[in-house]
């Protein structure tokens, strides 16, 4: 039996996204994607950048999965007015991809969208020290050819 709730997951065509995406789809649920294109039946198009695809993305969305794209680092005009918006439009619970020590360095991104969570109820914030997948994607000349 399929669990009804209505998650959009950011990033959900990116290595974590994909695994935030099974990992509902594990449980039950049925999560959307939110991706540039929108093209597929699970995704919805949306991009920070074009606040006109915010309202379409989260109608009916009560659970948030957000995920900070690298390029985007103007968060008061992005993802601070993202989190807003999601709120007025009902998102109870907003789960954030952050970054460890991110209390401790308050011109971080993510630090500032953590912020503009914390106005708020209804948050969980992951601080992730490192991703594995970093070993083969970032780091594998390094690994190869370092001596």
């Amino acid at each position: 039996m399929a669990i009804t709730e209505n998650i959009l997951v950011t990033g959900g065509s990116g290595t974590v996204g994909r695994a935030v995406v099974q990992a509902l789809r594990d449980t039950g649920r049925a999560p959307i994607i939110a991706s540039r294109d929108g093209s597929r039946v699970d995704e919805v198009q949306f991009n920070f950048l074009d606040r006109a695809s915010w309202d379409l993305a989260l109608s009916g969305v009560t659970r948030l999965f957000l995920l900070r794209p690298p390029q985007i680092t103007d968060i008061d005009n992005t993802l601070g007015p993202f989190v807003r918006i999601a709120r007025s439009m009902g998102v109870e619970h907003i789960v954030f991809l952050s970054v460890a020590g991110a209390e401790d360095f308050p011109l971080l991104p993510h630090a500032k969208v953590e912020r503009y969570l914390a106005e708020t109820s209804g948050w969980t914030i992951l601080r992730p020290g490192f991703f594995a997948q970093n070993m083969e994607t970032a780091y594998t000349e390094d690994i190869r050819f370092d001596n």
